[in-house]
């Protein structure tokens, strides 16, 4: 029952990973909320991500050992960014409550104060 866990860890923590990193997509975050971004991502988030994929390869080396462990993680990757692919063109809503589980704020001391020059392409 343990390995099962660990082993659900293994696929859930990258995929929310890059669910995270998807979301800090203008199009994307719009595809996922039905609403246009007032903020940018926050650092905070981005650290969030990739933590949530380093605890996906922490488990894999814990369940696997470092060289088998490392061979599942890169496969896991891939089938994870695959998943996040899937779903933003086929349920882009199901991302809703991790939208705004992550939310950010623009301005804020943490950035600097002030506003965030949007992109070239906004």
């Amino acid at each position: 029952m343990r390995d099962l866990l660990v082993l659900g860890g293994i696929l859930a923590l990258p995929y929310a990973g890059f669910c995270v990193l998807a979301l800090c997509q203008d199009c994307h975050w719009t595809a996922a909320t039905d609403r246009k971004p007032v903020t940018r991502p926050h650092w905070l988030v981005l650290i969030l991500a990739a933590l949530l994929i380093a605890g996906g390869l922490t488990l894999s080396i814990y369940r696997d050992g470092i060289v088998l462990g490392l061979i599942f993680w890169v496969t896991v990757l891939t089938a994870s960014a695959l998943a996040v692919t899937f779903t933003l063109s086929w349920r882009a809503e199901w991302l809703r409550s991790l939208a705004y589980a992550v939310r950010w704020r623009r301005g804020t001391a943490a950035q600097g104060g002030g506003t965030v020059k949007p992109n070239a392409h906004d």
